[in-house]
Formats: C-alpha cells, structure tokens, sequence
C-alpha cells in the first residue's frame, strides 16, 4: 500500500481504499472497456461525416459500415478487476 501512496495523491478528506488506489494508479489516459460497443454513436459519427460526400457513394460506404457492425461479435475483455471496477463507481 506504500507504494500506492507514492503514486495516488489524494487531495480530499475521504480515505481511499485499497481498490481506489489501485485503479487510480493506472493513471489518467486510462479508460475502462466499455461493456457495449457504443454503435449508436459510430453510426451518428459516419453519418455526419458523410455529409459532404455524393451520395451513392455515402449510401455504399453506410451499407458496408452497417454490414460490419451486423456481423460483429463482441468480445469485450475488462481490463479492469470487478472490485476496481466498484471502487471507481464509488468514486
């Protein structure tokens, strides 16, 4: 735990946990997977991206996108523990 001091500051009155502190250590570019492919947010993102381009040409490039996202199987793997993933809600 002393050196989870060393690389966690905690500049609040509440202790932290163990778990706090481990999952704070993996520093501030980390992101935790997401449990769900946000798809909704790829399909707002192309579409808005497309805006500009002819549309037959759209329309192809939104079926092949729509294809593979259908045929995607997700396989999300944590990269954070179940109790690291609590400490950080609890945050």
């Amino acid at each position: 735990m002393e050196a989870l001091n060393k690389a966690v500051t905690n500049p609040s009155s509440a202790p932290l946990s163990e778990f706090q502190a481990m999952a704070l250590t993996k520093g501030l570019s980390f992101v935790p997977t997401p449990k769900q492919v946000p798809l909704l947010d790829i399909i707002a993102s192309v579409e808005h991206s497309l805006t500009r381009v002819e549309r037959t040409k759209a329309a192809a490039i939104k079926d092949a996108i729509a294809n593979t996202l259908a045929r995607h199987i997700p396989r999300a793997i944590p990269n954070l523990t179940v109790l690291e993933q609590k400490s950080l809600k609890e945050l």
